[in-house]
């Protein structure tokens, strides 16, 4: 069972920002990223997280722990592919700014394009007002870059 609710919102990019901050905690039991996990969805259960090491100054390892990731959103947009390629950056260097930058569990752009269309889907799981921060700077990323190719 799945749920999938695709819809459109025009507007200057800090309305549509706003939007979204109005509608997050309407649908964050929908949204939630804890049922995005394919073992879930599939009636696997979920492997066993890491829990932080304290002795780890890095930050290298950190996982969330369950209540962390309850409150975490799975938030998916569709993008042209000509853009894609500038939300990654050379090397993944954008993608892995933006992953820090706004505190990102996941920032996913995937290969295969959206059944019957020229467009890829972006997955953002963090926090609501980090994912809503991240998809802004994609946003952004996407108003200044041309649409090349077919549309």
């Amino acid at each position: 069972l799945s749920l999938f609710s695709v819809f459109s919102v025009d507007g200057s990019l800090t309305d549509i920002c706003n939007v979204w901050r109005d509608i997050l905690p309407k649908v964050r039991d929908v949204m939630s990223a804890k049922l995005s996990d394919p073992k879930l969805i599939m009636g696997q259960g979920r492997p066993p997280r890491r829990r932080r090491n304290q002795d780890d100054d890095n930050g290298e390892g950190d996982q969330p722990d369950e209540e962390e990731e309850d409150t975490m959103i799975d938030l998916r947009i569709l993008v042209h592919q000509s853009i894609a390629g500038c939300i990654i950056g050379r090397g993944g260097d954008r993608i892995r700014e933006l992953r820090q930058k706004h505190k990102m569990r996941v920032i996913k752009v995937y290969q295969m394009h959206a059944p019957f269309s020229t467009d890829r889907v972006v997955q953002l799981i963090a926090e609501p007002e980090n994912a809503v921060q991240c998809l802004e700077a994609i946003v952004e990323v996407a108003e200044n870059t041309a649409i090349r190719g077919n549309t």
